[in-house]
């Protein structure tokens, strides 16, 4: 991914105020995106207490704090599920879940939570069907 392309996403879902407080981690953005990997949704985001991006790509979710070792990232492949919870008053939280427990929860989503939650349960949804051969077709 070419920082190029990060600028045109940034400016296309996240507000001039959210860009502007992470550019940082939106110049690591490129770097922690691996060859074939795309991101399709950006958000900012709280992660333990760290303020971020939080960008959904065909592979995983990142998470890009304002400093390089906050930086994290979780494999669709590790997930079951994810719940979008909406605390009265509060921007939602995504909830990644493993074996009905928290494995994640990233707090404070703006911009696109919505659209990152269902991206991700499109994506885990792939990633089953892939993984266990039933989308071969019927009776299969």
């Amino acid at each position: 991914m070419e920082k190029s392309d990060v600028k045109a996403l940034a400016r296309e879902q996240l507000k001039w105020s959210s860009r502007t407080t992470l550019k940082r981690a939106l110049g690591r953005l490129p770097q922690l995106v691996e060859p074939g990997e795309r991101v399709v949704f950006l958000g900012t985001c709280s992660h333990d207490g760290r303020r971020g991006l939080l960008a959904a790509s065909s592979r995983r979710l990142l998470f890009a704090g304002s400093r390089e070792e906050q930086d994290t990232s979780w494999s669709y492949d590790g997930v079951e599920s994810i719940q979008l919870s909406k605390p009265s008053l509060e921007p939602p939280a995504l909830v990644l879940l493993a074996k009905g427990k928290p494995i994640a929860v990233i707090d404070a989503v703006a911009e696109q939570s919505a659209e990152i939650a269902q991206f991700v349960r499109d994506q885990l949804w792939r990633a089953i069907l892939d993984g266990r051969g039933e989308a071969a077709g019927p009776g299969s």
